[in-house]
């Protein structure tokens, strides 16, 4: 019992001092074991009364490493050596090797990790969920999307990290959506249209000129107050709301009346009037002239004396004229009205016949003065105008005689003769540049000897009659005046035609 106790103790401080991995020991059957414990496996421990047990020896075998040391883990380094005491080591690895290595699904991979193989996550890697700094909205869309408005730009500038760019118009670039009429300040305008950036609308053109109203090309541009818009030249052309020839800024500025075009109710239009608020000072203008009435050998001296303003005066400076004599002939003057009504009431008062009112009139006309200085002209020097006003001429006494033939056609007109002006074709003499004339119808009173000279015109004869009594240099030709003038002139031309 001993001996079987001795055994006991040495199996158990075998067992503390920890199992040896090496068959170091032989037993007394020759087998080899790790360990002393093993050699006593399936032998049989019952001996006969009275018998003492006897242990056999066992026998210590030289070191060596055991046929194999694999613990089949590919993530350990298995070891036998001196240096282990020839016992088995495995060390623990990390990292790929043969068996535990390669991706086994979308970010990961398998890896030895102290010795374990294990499942790892890869990183940076697209698809993990995750927008890592290697990564953004176009090089990884799954992990790094862009949010709702915004697209994604990595290249462009002010884009996030994420390279998700915030869609603005306006920020140079055409985005998807981003047309001519949602945003033209990226998009750009088609045809002449040009982007209005405030407004983010195509627009026409601004106006480059004074004033553009309902114009295909620019945007409507107005003008002034008291202006209005020549589409046609594109310039601003004052308002007149009254005709009268001074522009409704102008009425505003002087305080006189925009909606009456005679504001001191004087007969002359603001516009030519030098005092156009209130009425000015008459002129009193005395006239005396001869006629021979009847075929009297002795004159008759006539006058005449007219009250008119200075204003009205000075308006018919101002009126513009041009060729066309006719509008002047018959135009609305009412002093010139009054005038010619005068003369038809006194002249039937002294009791002239039809003729000698005719004549009268002639005579009145031969009175005035030649103009010197208007008749000098050239075409460097033109005149100033081709004919006086009718009222222009009597307040001046003066004229040449397109001006007196005007005058005298304007007043025999409104004493309800039948008479035009005529004028001629051609020279009346040397140098001369033709000459200015009455045609008379009206040959009641006057007796026609068949040498009179006319002119024919809408089937009628217009008998020539000179209303100015001096020629071209300026010679007195008619030192009076009776009936037998009629039909008559000192111009040699045969050409006469009415200015019509």
């Amino acid at each position: 019992m001993k001996s079987y106790g001795f055994l006991f103790i040495l199996v158990i401080a075998i067992s503390l001092f920890g199992c040896v991995q090496t068959q170091n020991y032989q037993c007394p059957d020759g087998r080899r074991v790790d360990n002393p414990q093993n050699c006593f496996t399936n032998i049989s421990t019952e001996q006969p009364s009275g018998t003492n047990l006897t242990v056999p020896s066992i026998l210590p075998l030289s070191k060596s490493c055991p046929v194999t040391c694999d613990d089949n883990n590919v993530c350990t380094k298995d070891l036998c050596d001196s240096g282990t005491d020839y016992g088995c080591v495995h060390d623990l690895l990390d990292g790929d090797r043969l068996g535990c290595s390669g991706t086994i699904g979308t970010c990961q991979k398998q890896t030895c990790l102290k010795g374990t193989c294990s499942v790892q996550s890869i990183a940076p890697c697209c698809g993990n969920n995750i927008c890592e700094s290697s990564e953004d909205c176009s090089s990884c869309p799954n992990d790094c999307s862009c949010s709702s408005g915004e697209i994604c730009a990595p290249d462009r500038k002010n884009s996030g990290k994420l390279g998700c760019y915030s869609v603005v118009c306006g920020d140079g670039y055409i985005d998807t959506g981003e047309t001519s009429t949602t945003c033209c300040k990226d998009a750009g305008c088609s045809s002449n249209l040009i982007c209005d950036a405030n407004l983010n609308k195509c627009v026409k053109p601004v106006c480059q000129y004074e004033c553009c109203q309902g114009d295909s090309y620019y945007q409507d541009k107005g003008c002034p107050q008291y202006y209005e818009c020549n589409n046609t030249f594109k310039t601003c052309k004052a308002l007149d709301s009254d005709n009268d020839a001074l522009p409704d800024y102008k009425e505003v500025e002087i305080g006189s009346n925009l909606s009456n075009p005679d504001t001191d109710n004087d007969t002359v239009l603001d516009g030519y009037d030098a005092h156009p608020r209130y009425k000015y000072i008459d002129r009193q203008i005395d006239y005396t002239w001869w006629y021979k009435p009847g075929g009297n050998w002795i004159s008759s001296q006539l006058s005449l004396s007219i009250n008119i303003s200075e204003d009205v005066i000075g308006s018919y400076e101002l009126i513009p004229k041009g060729f066309d004599v006719k509008p002047i002939i018959y135009m609305n003057d009412t002093h010139l009205d009054e005038i010619a009504g005068r003369l038809d009431r006194g002249l039937d008062k002294s009791g002239y016949s039809n003729a000698d009112k005719i004549m009268a009139v002639i005579a009145f006309s031969r009175s005035f003065d030649y103009d010197s200085e208007k008749v000098i002209w050239s075409e460097s020097n033109p005149v100033p105008d081709w004919s006086n006003f009718p009222m222009e001429t009597i307040v001046k006494k003066q004229g040449l005689c397109a001006d007196s033939a005007v005058m005298a056609t304007a007043l025999l007109v409104r004493m309800e003769v039948d008479a035009v002006y005529l004028v001629s074709n051609g020279s009346c003499y040397l140098n001369s540049p033709g000459h200015a004339i009455v045609g008379i119808a009206d040959t009641d009173g006057f007796t026609l000897y068949g040498t009179e000279r006319y002119a024919v015109y809408k089937n009628k004869k217009y008998y020539y009659v000179d209303a100015t009594s001096s020629n071209f240099a300026g010679n007195i030709i008619y030192a009076s005046t009776s009936l037998t003038d009629f039909g008559t002139t000192f111009c040699t031309s045969n050409f006469f035609v009415p200015y019509d």
